[in-house]
């Protein structure tokens, strides 16, 4: 999962980066600059709440797949115990 986070982390400052670059070099008015940037911001704020909820989705899936093994081995476990018990 770090890496996961660790790639999130450098498209977001390869991001900000980029948009910085993009500031600086841009031959345009003031307010069309805001504009831009403006478009440029909501577009990565999307793309952020997107990922959030994939991988926030991803990690509810995971959660339950490890619950789901835990009790099938606290099952198996249970078991065990129990016809070393009764054996």
């Amino acid at each position: 999962m770090s890496d996961r986070a660790g790639f999130v982390a450098g498209l977001v400052m390869g991001t900000l980066v980029g948009v910085g670059l993009g500031i600086l070099l841009a031959p345009r008015a003031g307010q069309e600059t805001r504009e831009q940037l403006k478009g440029k911001a909501q577009v990565v704020g999307e793309r952020l709440k997107t990922t959030a909820a994939e991988m926030g989705g991803r990690m509810r899936e995971n959660a339950a797949d490890i619950a789901s093994k835990m009790k099938q081995t606290i099952d198996q476990d249970d078991l065990l115990n129990r016809l070393g018990r009764n054996g």
